[in-house]
């Protein structure tokens, strides 16, 4: 490992005039890919336990944070001026998920020795596969089941990651309804088909801390096989407010979340209204599925989402201060979570269906 030395020079500001002193501090910088081991991983129940883990990387050399458009194509935001027009299909996945497979597959730790314990007395190996680039394993975790990876890599690296999966916590769909209106200006105006808004109550236990994500995905049928997908929404419920996102995100208003924790709702029977958009060609009659999920998510796993809202925005400025992304991996970088929850599936009625040109607004 080379060691730079960097000069840090320290100003203070003197009542007649400027002064300046410099002291050198040893700062290590690692060769190649030696910044440590990235471990991230997402436990639920019902799906086997699997971990993506790849080499660190310094933000100099990682790839640039893109949202996905349609389900198929990458927008890198910083480099697409006409980002509102992709916005009805943004998709809220993790990065690690939906970054370029080349990428993927160089950063891969794929000699790595992987495995998860559960519950502090059966260990479950885990084992590389080449197609998918990840680490699979035998495992289907369980409400209650506490988890701890551990990763070592060739050079003798190791990284530390324990986890538990929360209780689900119980979410109702109370009320939709379809509204036409005039759309706003920056949406795809071809695509737009009306305002679908949905009243929901969740049910909060008293006492407990419980942290949460508000999951929302449209899924329309356009022809053959491709369907448009969208999981942008939108709510004026203070539950989703948060004063640091100050900018918005593809499709996501600014000072909004779909994170959130129960600070405002402990112990109560809480209702609520979000509205979304329904995107599709406005010449055809299907009508969108919505996919409605309360997922109960751990603390680390709170944090590291909102780390990241925070870092997404902040790439829109280069006058914007660096983002810390909260990691719960000790001796690396990334994220162990836990998720639960229940899948409730809307289907709006082709029978809502209402024959309109949206050209016609601004003609």
């Amino acid at each position: 490992m080379r060691m730079k030395k960097y000069l840090i020079l320290l100003y203070t500001t003197m009542l007649y005039g400027l002064t300046s002193c410099e002291t050198t501090l040893p700062v290590e910088i690692p060769e190649g890919n030696e910044w440590g081991i990235t471990l991230n991983a997402v436990a639920s129940p019902d799906t086997t336990f699997r971990a993506y883990v790849t080499h660190c990387y310094p933000n100099s050399e990682a790839p640039e944070y893109s949202y996905t458009s349609g389900g198929v194509l990458d927008v890198y935001l910083k480099r697409d001026p006409y980002r509102h027009y992709y916005a009805g299909y943004v998709l809220d996945s993790l990065d690690w998920e939906k970054a370029n497979y080349k990428i993927r597959q160089e950063a891969a730790l794929a000699d790595a020795n992987v495995e998860v314990t559960v519950n502090g007395e059966t260990t479950y190996p885990m084992t590389y596969d080449e197609k998918q680039l990840c680490f699979l394993s035998d495992y289907t975790p369980a409400i209650g089941d506490r988890l701890e990876v551990k990763v070592n890599n060739a050079s003798g690296e190791q990284t530390v990651a324990r986890t538990e999966i929360p209780k689900p916590q119980q979410l109702e769909v109370l009320d939709v309804k379809l509204e036409i209106r005039q759309p706003e200006k920056w949406m795809n105006i071809s695509s737009y088909k009306g305002h679908i808004k949905m009243k929901l109550r969740l049910h909060d236990p008293a006492g407990e801390k419980n942290y949460y994500r508000l999951k929302v995905r449209g899924i329309e049928f356009q022809w053959d096989s491709l369907y448009s997908v969208t999981d942008a929404y939108r709510s004026m419920d203070p539950i989703f407010k948060d004063e640091r996102l100050t900018s918005e995100w593809g499709a996501w208003d600014a000072y909004f979340s779909d994170v959130f924790e129960d600070k405002l709702i402990d112990g109560k029977s809480y209702e609520f209204e979000i509205e979304t958009y329904v995107y599709g060609a406005y010449y055809n009659e299907w009508m969108p599925t919505y996919e409605v999920s309360l997922q109960s998510i751990t603390e680390d796993y709170y944090h590291y989402l909102k780390s990241l809202q925070l870092y997404r925005i902040s790439t829109l400025s280069t006058y914007n201060e660096g983002v810390y992304i909260h990691t719960n991996n000790e001796g690396g970088w990334g994220i162990l979570g836990g998720i639960s929850g229940e899948v409730h599936r809307v289907k709006i009625p082709d029978e809502w269906w209402v024959p309109l040109n949206p050209y016609e607004w601004w003609e």
